[in-house]
């Protein structure tokens, strides 16, 4: 049952494309000037044991790293001491195991699960049978057995991708327990988190960086590596991009995934029509004229998405 629930909550997708998407992140193919951060930068915070990193080697950044790197400037912006950000260190490297995991985040994770098998409309004994389960380490058995290897930062990160959810961690002021890792794919808000997100915090959000990577076109070329966007999401982004459209619009299909684009492009007054006709990359042309002479041609596009597959 618990199989069957984490299938759902990633959307059918099998443990082997979680591996090979933690294989793919953590390929050291990014240059380090796409953070933003210098060298000297780097240096001093890996001699502060806040980024590891071998050494004699050029650096070369997976996509784990460049996220860290981005968090660390976040907090360090906020004002955020060294120590605690080293402690935020600790808890992203830890391994995934569940009896390292403090009674008030386990406690918040069973809640979750239950909640999230009250949503897939389990009878009150089902859920019962669940939470005897849980209960009795049964959920300690399931999360050991899918995340052999896995951080806690790749947790968030393949949670991230995988599920395009609400991601990230709250840093509180308890000293004790100041980081809280958060995927709403696990977690509801319910009077227990209630209290987390009522009480004084900062949250770091993982979206932020996402959307910021996606949005920076010198990263084009790791989208589709990193299941950051899907072949038509891509084919979208790079119609806008190239700037060469009045208007675009998209079709959806009934499962609400994008499959047409209508493409509106205005091409220059004075080209010979015979020269936009002969292209043949158009589904209607519209000509303008005034006084006899052609003011505007429009023309239309019709262009089926490229579904792939998947580049890993």
């Amino acid at each position: 049952m618990l199989q069957e629930l984490f299938s759902k909550i990633y959307e059918q997708v099998d443990v082997s494309a979680f591996e090979r998407l933690k294989q793919t992140i953590n390929e050291r193919s990014m240059p380090l000037r796409l953070t933003g951060v210098t060298s000297r930068n780097l240096v001093a915070w890996r001699n502060k044991d806040l980024f590891d990193y071998p050494d004699n080697i050029r650096v070369q950044l997976n996509f784990k790293e460049f996220l860290w790197i981005k968090i660390i400037q976040s907090m360090r912006n906020f004002g955020i001491s060294l120590n605690v950000i080293k402690s935020v260190k600790s808890t992203m490297d830890m391994k995934i195991d569940f009896k390292q995991v403090s009674k008030k985040q386990k406690e918040i994770l069973m809640e979750g699960m239950i909640s999230k098998f009250k949503e897939e409309g389990y009878s009150t004994e089902d859920i019962k049978r669940i939470a005897s389960v849980i209960e009795t380490g049964g959920l300690e058995d399931f999360i050991h057995s899918h995340s052999i290897g896995y951080t806690m930062m790749d947790l968030l990160i393949i949670t991230l991708i995988s599920t395009r959810s609400r991601v990230g961690f709250l840093l509180f002021e308890d000293e004790d327990q100041n980081c809280i890792p958060w995927m709403d794919s696990f977690f509801d808000i319910n009077e227990r988190t209630y209290e987390l997100w009522q009480g004084n915090h900062l949250f770091i959000s993982f979206n932020k960086y996402l959307a910021a990577f996606i949005a920076d076109e010198n990263t084009d070329k790791y989208l589709l590596p990193y299941n950051l966007l899907s072949p038509e999401e891509k084919d979208i982004l790079d119609s806008v991009r190239s700037g060469k459209y009045k208007s675009i619009e998209i079709r959806f299909n009934d499962k609400r995934k994008p499959e047409l684009l209508k493409l509106s492009q205005s091409n220059d007054p004075g080209e010979r029509i015979i020269d936009v006709l002969s292209r043949n990359d158009y589904a209607s042309i519209m000509i303008t004229q005034k006084e006899g002479k052609i003011k505007n041609i429009t023309s239309h596009i019709t262009k089926k998405l490229d579904k792939g597959k998947d580049p890993n």
